[in-house]
């Protein structure tokens, strides 16, 4: 049983006890009336209710990969930096991270918002329909293959590395694994509560 109809049981029910105890003869009659028009408004409630959450797990899976791309990224640069023989301290390697997190927004994130949202609409498109059923696998492979394409298709296209990190395939794995990690989130902020 879908939640909103266990919602939608509860509030017929309730309307139902009240008009019974106003009016036993009318309650009769009006018994099926008010059910169908709660069932009614708890599905529209429930189908926003997912809107909802579906914009708010998307928002937090790219948000997610933003942040690991970046971050990865950031670590990579300098562990190159580092085997060029300079010092790359702990404290330098934490505000460089801050530091490209702010400083990507206007860059990083708006592309990884591009590359990542169609495979994840696909997938979501795909799993509402009744037939079938998307395993949350898919949403970390389409995350992947979408980050792992970008650059070397952004590189092709432009002739320019958007991002530094990626021009190295340790760089470019780790924004794919970024994209992976955004599409797990999804999955998982979708999860309901246990219990």
């Amino acid at each position: 049983m879908k939640p909103f109809e266990t919602r939608a049981k509860a509030w017929a029910w309730e309307a139902f006890l009240k008009t019974l105890a106003e009016n036993p003869t009318q309650a009769q009659h009006q018994r099926i009336v008010p059910r169908a028009e709660v069932l009614t408004r708890c599905k529209l409630i429930s189908e926003r209710e997912i809107a909802v959450r579906t914009v708010i797990s998307l928002t937090f899976g790219i948000l997610l990969a933003y942040v690991v791309g970046s971050v990865l990224g950031t670590q990579v640069v300098l562990s190159n930096v580092a085997s060029m023989g300079l010092d790359v301290t702990l404290a330098m390697r934490w505000s460089s991270s801050l530091s490209d997190l702010s400083g990507l927004l206007g860059t990083l994130l708006p592309l990884m918002t591009i590359a990542l949202l169609p495979g994840w609409l696909i997938l979501d498109w795909r799993g509402r329909r009744s037939t079938t059923h998307v395993a949350a696998g898919w949403y970390a492979l389409a995350g992947a293959a979408a980050i792992a394409i970008l650059h070397p298709a952004l590189s092709w296209a432009f002739d320019v590395d958007v991002f530094a990190a990626a021009r190295t395939m340790p760089g470019l794995l780790g924004q794919a694994v970024a994209g992976g990690l955004g599409g797990l989130a999804v999955v998982l902020s979708r999860r309901g509560r246990v219990g």
